[in-house]
């Protein structure tokens, strides 16, 4: 028995869709698990098995940032956020919440 198929797209949008999807280790972010590698004592970092490998400096920055335990970009706005002049922690909380909302 046939059936009806709805399409969200069109046919060119789908005719310009790739062969196969692109793996999920490419797609994480793995910033976090750098930053956790490094703090834990794997300093040699260059020579770890990774698919692509990262940068080997790990700033100041960096090391506050690996005690948050949430992504890197919103480790960073918190360890940054006193010398930008936002130290009241309801103007943190609005900036972070503003930052995970997903474009409709």
């Amino acid at each position: 028995m046939s059936g009806i198929c709805y399409r969200l797209y069109t046919k060119e949008e789908y005719n310009e869709f790739r062969d196969h999807a692109i793996p999920e280790i490419q797609r994480c972010n793995l910033a976090n698990v750098l930053l956790h590698i490094i703090a834990i004592g794997i300093n040699d970092v260059l020579n770890f098995d990774f698919m692509d490998k990262p940068s080997e400096d790990l700033t100041a920055v960096g090391t506050l940032m690996v005690i948050f335990p949430v992504e890197p970009k919103l480790s960073k706005m918190i360890v940054t956020s006193k010398s930008m002049g936002c130290t009241k922690i309801w103007q943190m909380k609005s900036i972070r919440s503003s930052s995970q909302v997903k474009a409709i």
